[in-house]
């Protein structure tokens, strides 16, 4: 579930500052959601998203260490 957020707020982003780099003049949607990309909540919002997405995987990693592996290999 976390990774369709990440993955969702970096699209907006990315569409936003692609469709903002072409600096049409006028106020259009791109320019609109490139200004709505750089503001502070946003940023904040993309903080913690990213914070929960590694903690997430870091937890996941940790608990993969301490279990046995299912199979163990035959030497």
């Amino acid at each position: 579930m976390n990774v369709m957020i990440v993955v969702r707020l970096l699209g907006f982003y990315l569409v936003a500052s692609w469709l903002g780099s072409f600096g049409s003049p006028n106020i259009t949607i791109s320019s609109l959601l490139l200004h709505a990309a750089e503001t502070r909540l946003f940023q904040l919002i993309m903080h913690i998203v990213v914070l929960l997405f590694t903690s997430q995987y870091e937890s996941s990693a940790l608990t993969a260490l301490r279990e046995p592996p299912l199979h163990p290999k035959v030497t």
